[in-house]
């Protein structure tokens, strides 16, 4: 079972009581912890043999995403809604950083 299996296990970043604030700081660390699990993925994609590595990695941070939306008394977004943001990132030099970011913003959108 893979970690982002049960986010509850992992600890989300210090100020999450206060991200309602929506503070530079808190998206950032926020942004960070999208890194984190997005890194884990990807390292846990070569464990699984599977050809769709990268529906791996947005399956893992869609479920982290919803996570962290449950968290702030939010609805959950779609894998559809997911993939849209992640295919910004594609094509970027820094893409983990990239969808890590979008990954952000789907966390405090209100859509």
């Amino acid at each position: 079972m893979a970690f982002w299996d049960k986010p509850k296990q992992y600890t989300l970043p210090p100020p999450f009581e206060s991200m309602k604030k929506r503070t530079h700081n808190d998206w950032s660390e926020m942004t960070e912890w999208f890194r984190f699990v997005l890194d884990r993925a990807q390292a846990d994609r070569k464990k699984v043999d599977r050809p769709d590595w990268d529906r791996f990695e947005c399956e893992a941070m869609l479920s982290a995403v919803n996570w962290v939306r449950a968290k702030m008394d939010k609805d959950p977004i779609t894998l559809r809604r997911l993939l849209r943001q992640q295919a910004m990132a594609v094509g970027h030099i820094d893409y983990s950083q990239k969808f890590a970011l979008y990954c952000t913003e789907l966390v405090y959108d209100e859509a």
